[in-house]
């Protein structure tokens, strides 16, 4: 599947169309937001839309991106299930990926992917030219198989770090249950991890999708520049939920460890909590022509153009 190009007919951001697969879920939503928001005509597709978008059902992918410049995936199956996983990362990727082929001019594919795929820690500032993928579960396993489907097809792969913001069911949440199983935190929550906040991570997809370079099948970390520390998180958590009260107990990675197989608490869970995570994302910076820091939102300003295209005067 060859992506259209940008080319010099398409002058203006008026002109552009941007499809968004799974756009009622919390990156999606975002994600079409930003394009909303810098002035691209965008179609949001999800189960719960009109006309229906179900990666799983071949028949709902008919005509999806027909007449679209780009397609970002951002359909994603993070439960418990590993048949569900499958059938939604893995075959609903290539189910997708097969339905744009049969248009006749196939747009761009991005996929929304995740650091998840890299497995257990400790991984310090990694670069994605060293990055050995080895998924430790079955969700990270099938969107690790996800990934090479749309890089086969051309598409590009942007893997989010630890995502926050409003309506993030994962990783708050998360901590807040591993240090209530542990009854303590690791190492005096001093472990460093790489996170990005859902607006900042799609305003870096819609900058990198609408970029007149495309970087076909090319695969981009997509992190702040500024790793936070574990106990920055817990206290953010504390600050959002007073319910919520950060162990005074630490303990080392080893005790944690132990303390997690006597209470049935997979390694993986405790990997996050006492391992570093943090990534090197200055690619998809470079990619886009943004700065590491201080970068506002497409569409906060209406001088801004996260595309690089001129506005029509």
């Amino acid at each position: 599947m060859s992506p259209i190009p940008l080319n010099d007919s398409l002058t203006t951001v008026d002109e552009l169309h941007a499809t968004v697969a799974g756009a009622t879920g919390f990156l999606g939503t975002h994600i079409t937001e930003q394009f909303r928001g810098a002035g691209i005509r965008v179609d949001g597709r999800a189960r719960s839309t009109t006309p229906r978008l179900d990666v799983t059902d071949p028949a709902t992918l008919r005509g999806v991106g027909d007449g679209a410049h780009v397609v970002v995936h951002a359909v994603s199956y993070t439960g418990p299930d590993p048949t569900l996983a499958q059938r939604v990362n893995a075959e609903g990727t290539r189910n997708l990926v097969e339905a744009l082929s049969t248009l006749a001019h196939p747009p761009r594919l991005l996929y929304l992917s995740t650091i998840g795929v890299y497995g257990l820690g400790p991984h310090s500032m990694l670069h994605e030219s060293d990055a050995v993928r080895d998924p430790v579960s079955p969700v990270s396993a099938s969107r690790a198989e996800a990934e090479d489907t749309v890089l086969a097809a051309g598409g590009t792969v942007v893997r989010a770090a630890f995502v926050t913001g409003e309506q993030d069911r994962w990783l708050l949440p998360g901590l807040k249950r591993l240090v209530g199983a542990l009854g303590a935190v690791i190492d005096d929550g001093d472990v460093p991890v790489s996170t990005i906040s859902a607006t900042r991570l799609a305003e870096l997809v819609v900058r990198l999708a609408l970029t007149p370079d495309w970087p076909a099948a090319a695969v981009f970390h997509a992190a702040d520049p500024e790793p936070l520390r574990i106990r920055t998180l817990l206290e953010r958590a504390a600050a959002e939920d007073p319910s919520f009260t950060i162990p005074e107990r630490s303990v080392t990675l080893d005790r944690a460890l132990a303390i997690a197989a006597e209470r049935a608490v997979p390694e993986r869970s405790i990997d996050l909590l006492g391992r570093e995570h943090t990534y090197d994302a200055t690619a998809i910076m470079r990619a886009v022509g943004v700065r590491a820091v201080g970068v506002r939102a497409a569409g906060s300003n209406p001088s801004i153009n996260p595309t690089g295209i001129r506005r029509p005067s």
